[in-house]
């Protein structure tokens, strides 16, 4: 198969029943990609946005994972399992007392805002380069410090008194389990319950409408119309402000060192110490992410832009542009 040279960022809809690296490994074979990862792992049973990235793009990584979430979350109250989610064994069992919709509203609204959430037995955190689900599948526990994270909202979708199902809609910081949030909320409404379906609908600005299925990443290869869904890196990160770099600027940066004012085709307003930027080239391609550098001297103010990331690739196939 001829490698895949094009790097970009695909949002995937995540089937059911495959892990996320199970999913990036199908892409990456479908496209015959050098490389590929994920921004955000989804568990096997859960459905969605999945940001994979391809070849160069896997340098993109720090900054999407740092992306806001939203899911869609059904709760089945009544009983817990070991997995916090449906696919586990049954450790809890407890009667669910009529509930009405202002009840569970007030309840999830306890439970907006920051708060220290210690990972589930089960999940793909590492500690000491092992993850947990697997040391949970062998009997094994290990003690996890808390993180904090952050619920922006929760919204209240239905309620299903007959079928004890809670559906809500959840805006949340990176790194939070929604499997923990289902548990705790249950709690709150005086009995247990477990994660019973989780759809991701956003990953940032990144929805689940501009989703893709693995299927349709194949056809579109076969169709030669891949451009159409493989999100540039120079459009992946529009919250990032960007700096145009001249030839000069884009061989500095190969070189590992600063841009000057004069490798800028035009210098930045308003410059802060250590903001971030995209360098782009003069043909809008992404060549670097760099970190503003602010210096004062007797006659005024200095700013450098430090590389943190060069998207090599991209950079030479720039400087190879007539």
């Amino acid at each position: 198969m001829v490698n895949f040279d094009a790097s970009g960022v695909i949002v995937l809809n995540k089937p059911e029943g495959i892990t996320s690296h199970g999913a990036v490994q199908r892409v990456k074979r479908t496209l015959g990609a050098r490389k590929c990862g994920h921004a955000g792992t989804l568990d096997p049973f859960a459905t969605g946005v999945l940001l994979v990235m391809v070849n160069e793009a896997t340098r993109l990584a720090p900054y999407l994972t740092e992306l806001d979430k939203r899911y869609q979350a059904t709760i089945k109250l009544g009983s817990q399992t070991d997995t916090l989610d449906r696919t586990g064994r049954v450790v809890c069992e407890s009667a669910v007392p009529s509930l009405t919709v202002d009840q569970i509203e007030a309840a999830a609204e306890e439970l907006v805002g920051l708060q220290l959430q210690t990972p589930p037995s089960f999940s793909a955190k590492k500690v000491n380069g092992v993850r947990l689900y697997k040391l949970a599948r062998r009997g094994k526990s290990r003690k996890v410090s808390p993180k904090q994270v952050e619920i922006y909202s929760i919204d209240v979708i239905s309620w299903s008194e007959e079928e004890k199902l809670l559906t809500i809609r959840v805006h949340c910081s990176k790194g939070t389990y929604v499997r923990v949030l289902a548990r705790d909320l249950a709690n709150r409404l005086g009995t247990c319950g477990h994660l019973y379906r989780l759809i991701r609908l956003a990953c940032g600005q990144f929805e689940i409408d501009d989703a893709i299925s693995l299927s349709r990443i194949g056809e579109l290869k076969s169709e030669g119309r891949l451009g159409e869904v493989l999100i540039p890196p120079s459009e992946a990160l529009p919250a990032l402000k960007g700096i145009r770099v001249s030839r000069r600027g884009v061989l500095r940066l190969l070189d590992g060192r600063h841009l000057e004012k004069k490798d800028l085709v035009k210098p930045p307003p308003g410059v802060e110490d250590e903001a971030i930027y995209k360098a782009l080239d003069e043909n809008d391609n992404l060549v670097a992410i760099v970190k503003a550098v602010v210096g004062d001297t007797r006659f005024g103010q200095v700013v450098a832009f430090k590389p943190v990331r060069v998207f090599v690739r991209a950079a030479e196939s720039s400087l190879s542009e007539k």
